[in-house]
């Protein structure tokens, strides 16, 4: 529905509960999604979180994310959806591995950002992400966001304590960036 360089943001289909309980039931990948003890998840529990996605959309919206030849990939999307102070928070999964570092993600925020400044006049949008998501943060980066703060010593994985970076961009900059 909303075409970038790499990716079509869609809504979730039940064609993706297969490939997405197997994809999204990796632990390095969960890791940079997940703060908790990070089990397997059913394919029930898939087929609820993709249920959930297209149908709660009062504060946020889940969408697929799928390569312009029509594999889907991932997911992002927005959610604390803040109408009166005209702010929410994003997040984004490319689950699939052979596309990691490869733009997808970068060209998948593109589009989220676009969407939620145009069409949802957000004036800030906020992430949060693992300090050890270092991928992730250059990603971020690279598209404007800057470090609000740390949460210090937040999540614990791998037998070490890691910050939580909370990370913000505002429509003026992501304008100016664009320029």
């Amino acid at each position: 529905m909303f075409k970038g360089e790499k990716v079509i943001l869609r809504s979730y289909e039940k064609k993706d509960i297969d490939r997405a309980h197997a994809l999204f039931n990796d632990y390095e990948t969960r890791s940079f999604l997940d703060p908790g003890v990070i089990l397997p998840m059913s394919h029930e529990e898939e087929e609820k979180f993709i249920e959930l996605c297209r149908s709660n959309k009062e504060k946020g919206y889940n969408f697929a994310i799928e390569t312009l030849e029509g594999e889907y990939i991932g997911g992002c999307g927005y959610f604390g959806l803040e109408t009166k102070n005209r702010h929410t928070y994003i997040g984004i999964a490319i689950v699939d591995k052979k596309y990691w570092g490869r733009g997808y993600g970068t060209d998948a925020m593109k589009v989220l950002i676009n969407f939620l400044f145009n069409e949802l006049n957000i004036h800030k949008i906020l992430l949060k992400v693992y300090s050890y998501n270092k991928r992730g943060i250059a990603c971020y980066k690279k598209l404007g966001f800057i470090e609000e703060g740390y949460l210090r010593e937040q999540i614990f994985r791998d037998g070490s304590y890691h910050d939580e970076m909370i990370m913000s961009l505002f429509r003026q900059q992501y304008n100016q960036k664009k320029s």
